[in-house]
């Protein structure tokens, strides 16, 4: 595990009721990065300025290394109906252990940050 700061949910949390407070953690810095698992992965609403990226098994390097190389989501969506102890771990390793990017990627997100911003 990286020694990074994160906000862990309950396996097979009810994600509507749990999405905020991990996100709050992470928008407000008391946590670098948020681990949301919930039974489908597809995760519900989100605060502002969490990137949360539904990870499944079947996808699982391609999804990874995109959610964090090319969009930088802070929060990982993991199913715990797709997934099992094994699959989490792998894809909670890969996911803090890959890059942003950065260039155009931050580019884009910059772009899509003013659009959500209204400006």
């Amino acid at each position: 595990m990286s020694p990074r700061t994160w906000a862990p949910t309950a396996p097979r949390s009810r994600l509507s009721g749990a999405l905020r407070p991990v996100g709050s953690r992470v928008t407000s810095g008391a946590a670098d990065v948020g681990v949301m698992i919930g039974g489908s992965g597809q995760g519900g609403d989100r605060p502002p300025h969490v990137g949360g990226r539904p990870c499944w098994p079947g996808l699982l390097r391609y999804a990874v290394t995109i959610s964090r190389g090319n969009n930088d989501a802070n929060v990982l969506v993991l199913g715990a109906n797709l997934s099992t102890d094994a699959d989490v771990e792998e894809l909670l390793e890969l996911w803090l252990a890959t890059p942003f990017k950065g260039g155009v990627h931050a580019e884009r997100l910059a772009q899509i940050g003013r659009l959500e911003a209204g400006r």
